[in-house]
């Protein structure tokens, strides 16, 4: 059976990196809903700016659209700066009803446990449905499998589970990350980079043999989770950042999975 496939509305605005300095969103987010949608996309992976940042009307939109948000791409951070953003970020979810946020730890190992104590007591204010997907990359307190494993062991709550990225990895490590986590990870964030140039993004088809085996080795380790395209040919490149070039990249991306998974 095909996987749950999502488009990533990051991956789709230009300004996504730069929103640290108050850069607006150049993505109106529900005017690429139905585009997902009759191009096959299972749902949306929201990006926290393209809900919050917008007025009301466009807020109304995205939570009246045919294509779900499946998943709400969270920045929080778990520490007292964050508190009015966390506050924000529980209506939305509340609001949304997504299957899951996602979100991150920090990167400093000193401050996990009170992030993780921080982390336990907002999830009480969300609804008990949702489950909250920590996403384990560089530049976190999970960014490889023994450390994320020891961060969701020592977790009460047990709506946690993983994303990682698949596509950046060799498959030994895909492997490793399986054993340790488990049926723990259920999502994988997809987005490709050329070996020599590692900001340099590329598609599955571009790297067609390595992406097809990594996805027999999810295959046979075990993963059944979902899929967001999220950064695809042409992201950061001049005169190919922009949305509708980006969405015609995704798809591209859509297909290779539906084709091979």
């Amino acid at each position: 059976m095909t996987p749950e496939i999502y488009l990533a509305t990051v991956g789709l605005e230009p300004n996504r990196w730069v929103k640290h300095q108050g850069q607006p969103n150049l993505l109106v987010a529900s005017e690429w809903f139905s585009p997902a949608q009759d191009a096959g996309f299972s749902g949306i992976e929201l990006f926290e700016s393209h809900y919050l940042e917008p007025d009301e009307q466009e807020r109304q939109r995205i939570c009246q659209a045919t294509l779900p948000v499946r998943v709400y791409n969270s920045y929080i951070t778990f520490d007292p700066a964050g508190e009015a953003l966390r506050q924000k970020a529980a209506e939305a979810i509340t609001r949304l009803k997504p299957k899951a946020f996602k979100f991150n730890f920090g990167k400093e190992p000193e401050n996990l446990r009170d992030e993780m104590r921080c982390f336990e007591r907002w999830m009480e204010a969300l609804p008990a449905g949702v489950e909250a997907w920590c996403e384990c990359h560089p530049g976190t307190s999970a960014e490889t499998p023994a450390l994320a494993k020891a961060c969701l062991d020592q977790l009460s709550e047990k709506r946690v589970k993983a994303i990682f990225h698949p596509f950046m990895l060799t498959g030994e490590e895909v492997e490793r990350w399986l054993q340790a986590l488990g049926v723990r990870i259920v999502h994988a964030h997809v987005q490709v980079r050329d070996v020599a140039e590692p900001f340099f993004f590329l598609n599955l088809e571009d790297r067609a043999d390595y992406c097809a085996q990594q996805i027999s080795v999810l295959h046979t380790s075990g993963f059944c989770g979902s899929y967001a395209i999220e950064f695809v040919r042409g992201t950061v490149k001049k005169g190919e950042d922009e949305p509708a070039s980006l969405f015609d990249q995704a798809v591209k991306n859509l297909r290779f999975l539906q084709e091979r998974c």
